[in-house]
This record gives structure tokens, sequence and C-alpha cells, in this order.
């Protein structure tokens, strides 16, 4: 009976362990299937294709520009599981490479692809000069989704794709329009909260193309907080002369926290609307007054740059003498 329960329990042994043994896969090499050799893609995202490696459980993808003997950058060195990959790249030369991988062992290396991205190897080094967002900008929910560039010469068609992130290579298409043939755009995409990037390259008559011209700029939909007033406190007295502000602003509960803008009203009459007497604009929580002696209130409301406002704080009265 011992004999028996032993050789069981190595026969099950045996069987784990050959669950576990990785196949190897070190004499085969991947068989590259998109992009083709010399291809020039000019959809984004671009699409890479392969043909499964029997024993393997991930790629190792490397994409660099201009070429494995050259570096200019190494754009992609990532772990892929499946047989597809899609990323954005600028508009380049560049070559790729593919790796099998298991838990034991790596495949040889795929023999370097050379292809380009939105361009012809011989491309022009004109650039498209970007008007509407302007880099840096900050819209607010009212964005209309109207891109504008300066038309060039000699151009059969332009390119136009909008992406969310802050890179133009790496970032999650939105919208984009292929041979558009006007100076400008109109995306009828909804731009929720966040940074998003765009870029325009020209295909010439002579069928070269510029590279693409990008530039980036953020939506923020969320209102700032309201004020809430401090110094000087409500129904206080204060001596005539330099009379210094208070309030806190909150914290921005954004995605995109545009830069805040404070507008501090001063009136001697508590209807605002038709008689404020003063109006300070200021990036901050503080400012100081020269005001002689009466009666005074206060309010403060923030804006930020994306054109978001929040409701105006409580209104304080304070007596100067």
């Amino acid at each position: 009976m011992k004999t028996l329960i032993l050789i069981m329990v190595s026969a099950l042994a045996l069987t784990s362990c050959d669950k576990f043994i990785a196949e190897d896969i070190s004499d085969s090499t991947p068989v590259i299937i998109l992009p083709m050799a010399n291809d020039t893609v000019n959809v984004n995202p671009v699409h890479f294709k392969w043909v499964e490696v029997e024993g393997a459980t991930k790629y190792h993808l490397e994409i660099v520009s201009s070429g494995f003997s050259s570096i200019n950058s190494f754009d992609i060195d990532t772990i892929v599981e499946g047989e597809e990959f899609f990323v954005a790249l600028d508009s380049n030369e560049y070559e790729m490479r593919l790796t099998a991988t298991n838990d034991a062992y790596n495949s040889i290396s795929s023999f370097p692809i050379k292809f380009w991205v939105g361009v012809q190897p011989t491309s022009s080094s004109g650039v498209v000069e970007l008007i509407t967002p302007s880099a840096g900008l900050y819209v607010n929910e009212t964005f209309n989704g109207f891109f504008d560039w300066l038309n060039i010469s000699n151009v059969s068609s332009y390119e136009i794709s909008i992406r969310k992130g802050a890179a133009f290579s790496s970032g999650i298409l939105i919208d984009s329009e292929i041979g558009n043939s006007t100076g400008n755009f109109n995306s009828s995409v909804v731009y929720e909260q966040g940074e998003y990037t765009w870029g325009v390259l020209a295909q010439m008559n002579d069928g070269s193309a510029t590279t693409y011209s990008t530039s980036t700029f953020f939506v923020d939909t969320v209102n700032p907080q309201i004020p809430v007033l401090s110094q000087p406190t409500n129904l206080s007295s204060e001596a005539a002369g330099s009379i210094s502000f208070l309030w806190n602003n909150g914290q921005d509960t954004g995605i995109i926290m545009s830069p805040i803008n404070s507008v501090l009203e001063l009136s001697t009459d508590i209807s605002f609307p038709t008689a404020i007497t003063e109006v300070y604009s200021i990036q901050g929580n503080s400012t100081n007054a020269n005001l002689t002696s009466g009666t005074y209130f206060w309010r403060v409301k923030n804006t930020d740059e994306a054109g978001n406002e929040s409701s105006y704080s409580q209104t304080f009265q304070f007596q100067v003498f």
C-alpha cells in the first residue's frame, strides 16, 4: 500500500511539473504582418500585427526613430499580450522589431522593419502654422470644436488629428479628418475635461508631406469654489487707511485646474449691481485698499482662465472710522 501511494504521489508531482514547463521558443522568429517593410502609414493610430509564435505568452515590441543602427529616440518599448497592437505615432521614419517571450525563453528577434508614418521618405520641410486653439489655451464646456490653421501653398490636402493626452504620439484619438482641403476643421466631438493635443500635416502636390505641427489645449468644465470671506469680518470696525482683505478660495476639484482669478467688489451700497465703488482683480486671496470713513460692503467671486465662474461669496459689511 505504501509503495502504491508513493508511485501515485510521484506521478502527480511529475504531472504538476509538466504543466509549468515553458516551451523552448529560442529558435523561433516572429513574422511581422503589419506594417510591411518600407510601408508608409497614413492612418493613426498605427496598426501592428504579427503571426502567433507557438509557445509564446507575450511579445516585446520595440519601435525607434529613425533606425536601430542610429537611434534618435526610443519611441515604444513595451510588452504586448496578443498578436496586435495600436499606437499613435508622429510623422517620422521608424524601425520596429519583435521578440516573443514566455516565462523561461526569448525567441530570436525579428529582422528590423523600416516604415514611415504620415510622410514619404522624401518629405517637404515645411510646417503648418496652427492658430486656434492656441498653445496652452484653457476652454470650458462651451468650446465649439473649431480648429484653425494657416493655409500654405502647393497643398493637395490636410490631415488633422485630435487626441486626448499630453503627448501627440501616445494620445487617444478623439477625432480626425484626412483629405481636408481648407485651413480649418469643425469637430463634432463633445470635449470632456482633460488635456488635448491636436496636429495638422499637409500633403503636398508633389506627393511629399510636412511633419505634423502640434499644439496642446485644456478643457476645464468645473466651476471654482465659492470664496469664503475672512477679513475684515462682518460688522467689524476698521481704522481709515490701508484695509487688508483676506478670503479662502477653497480647493479646485477638477481634473484640469486652470488658474483662478478672484474678483473683489467693494461698495458703499449693499445693492452691488448698481453701486459698485471699486473692483479688484487678484490672482490669489488677499489685497489692500485705502479707504476713508464710512460704511462698506464687500464680496468676492472666482473666475478661471477657462471662463468658469463661482457664485458670489457672502456679503460682509464693515465700518471705517
